[in-house]
């Protein structure tokens, strides 16, 4: 095995664009970076400010993803409710879930559902009947 995988690494390229990927993205435990209002919107920017919305009348719900390992460094306040989809993973599983959590949860004012991208293309129909039920609730 050994001189299988010595022969084989001397075919194989690098490739660390994981690896930098993960250092672009990774801020510290209780490390806000300073960020300029005029650059793009990035992630940890956007974390912040979700950061500075939660209270007691919120419900975060994160998908599998960037979405689950940003909102797992949230720091929740007292009665804040927070669900997570499990690691394996389901495209299209927030929506759903959004659609189904605002109805059984009337009293809850605001609640930030961070879906990917991919899950938000997937389920536009639901999308539209939330906005539906939001026009309804008016």
């Amino acid at each position: 095995m050994k001189d299988f995988l010595k022969s084989l690494s001397k075919r194989l390229k690098g490739n660390i664009a994981g690896y930098e990927n993960y250092h672009r993205v990774y801020v510290p435990e209780g490390q806000s970076p300073k960020f300029d209002p005029k650059e793009p919107l990035r992630v940890y920017v956007l974390f912040q400010h979700i950061q500075k919305m939660l209270s007691g009348e919120i419900a975060v719900i994160a998908e599998t993803g960037y979405s689950w390992f940003n909102c797992q460094k949230l720091k929740l306040p007292r009665k804040c409710r927070y669900e997570f989809q499990m690691q394996y993973g389901s495209i299209g599983w927030l929506v759903g879930v959004t659609l189904g959590y605002v109805q059984a949860t009337p009293k809850k004012r605001v609640m930030i559902s961070c879906i990917g991208d991919g899950s938000f293309y997937v389920t536009l129909l639901d999308i539209s009947i939330m906005i539906l039920l939001i026009r309804n609730r008016q």
